[in-house]
């Protein structure tokens, strides 16, 4: 299954807020959100690394990715939900 990110996705309803007026509602379906999800996943586990204990001491055996390419992915897939800081 070829996963998607959350752009484009926003859904919109509205809810009585009180007697007189409504309240618009944003929100994203839990499918859109999981495929999002995933496919971060699996981006960041392939562009991991593997580094044992001999790489870096006496830390156990881990991945390794770095921190600049997370911030990207989390960009790249879940552009609707976060704004850009200025």
């Amino acid at each position: 299954m070829k996963h998607k990110p959350l752009k484009g996705k926003i859904k919109e309803s509205w809810k009585p807020s009180d007697i007189s007026s409504l309240v618009r509602i944003e929100y994203f379906l839990k499918s859109d959100v999981k495929s999002a999800v995933d496919g971060l996943l699996e981006e960041i586990e392939n562009q991991s690394y593997h580094r044992n204990e001999e790489d870096w001491g006496n830390l156990e055996s881990d991945y390794v990715i770095n921190l600049e390419d997370v911030r990207f992915l989390i960009k790249k897939w879940f552009p609707d939900v976060l704004k850009e800081e200025k």
